[in-house]
């Protein structure tokens, strides 16, 4: 199976492909594909896809396959097709999301613990509409750099690392090898720490964990553009203390998450009406949204 003219198309291909790698007997049908996620805007649109596609051959397959074991399809689908070096997580908050849940995965057990996401909070997706281009060698370069990293640390995963390891062998390590591993080790605990303040409604610590983030992948990671700096700038200074703000997917365009109460959405729009524009010539869509269920097949 190779690749063809359509982009998204290649999506459908890739799982088609590991599916028959794997196996698993596929089966003709007819099949419509609708969807409300915007392509190019870091919001898995591609992950969503490739789970529908393997749940929609695993229902009329009647193949029997988990929701888990679709994601880890898709996840190599996008590795072994597409050729995009990607983690799992996408495809796992695809398959196994919960309804206004937060997940904290494993990515090597595909352990999930559901965090609950306080009633009053809401998900303000921005995108920011600059044609982003998540270009495979940068994104797959930034794996390489954290396992060379990794291999010159003695561990199997920088999940192994720490701080200390980092700087024991930083001699060791290129200038980006050391800048991609110290984003990977801080983000690591970042999270443990969101899991405890979204369990509070703790919205300081959540501003200063997501502010934190956005640093380090704006200098540590290097894959933000002005354009979701600008949003991030815009959108924290209308929230001040009441919401929290970084970029959201694989970077390089795409959009930001803030996380705020229903009241302070209006400060967002305007901020965004009198800013964004003005300073990038493009104008950002904006989403309000809550946390649904994953994969979900029914029969019509």
């Amino acid at each position: 199976m190779v690749s063809g003219e359509s982009h998204w198309g290649n999506y459908v291909r890739a799982v088609a492909y590991v599916f028959r790698r794997e196996g698993l007997a596929l089966r003709g049908f007819n099949m419509l594909i609708d969807s409300d996620v915007p392509q190019g805007s870091g919001l898995s649109s591609s992950a969503a896809l490739e789970v529908a596609i393997g749940g929609v051959f695993n229902h009329a397959g009647n193949l029997g396959l988990s929701k888990e074991k679709i994601a880890l399809l898709g996840q190599a689908a996008e590795n072994d097709f597409i050729d995009c070096q990607c983690g799992v997580m996408d495809q796992m908050i695809s398959a196994c999301g919960k309804e206004g849940q937060a997940m904290l995965l494993d990515c090597e057990s595909l352990k999930t613990q559901a965090v609950a996401i306080p009633k009053d909070l809401v998900v303000v997706i921005v995108n920011s509409n600059y044609p982003r281009k998540l270009v495979d060698s940068e994104y797959n370069q930034r794996r390489i750099d954290c396992e060379n990293a990794a291999k010159k640390m003695q561990v199997n995963s920088l999940r192994k690392a720490d701080m200390t390891t980092l700087d024991s062998v930083k001699n060791l390590l290129t200038k980006n090898e050391y800048k991609r591993a110290h984003h990977v080790i801080s983000e690591k605990q970042r999270v443990l720490d969101a899991v405890d303040a979204l369990a509070e409604n703790n919205m300081t610590e959540l501003r200063h964990l997501m502010t934190a983030s956005h640093i380090s992948l704006r200098d540590d990671f290097e894959v933000t553009v002005p354009a979701t700096d600008g949003l991030v700038e815009i959108c924290a200074a209308a929230l001040q203390d009441r919401g929290a703000v970084r970029m959201t997917g694989g970077g390089f365009g795409g959009a930001i998450v803030c996380l705020c109460r229903e009241e302070d959405i209006s400060s967002i729009e305007e901020a965004l009406e009198a800013h964004y524009e003005e300073r990038f010539k493009l104008k950002a869509n904006i989403y309000v949204c809550s946390a649904g269920d994953g994969l979900l097949v029914n029969d019509l």
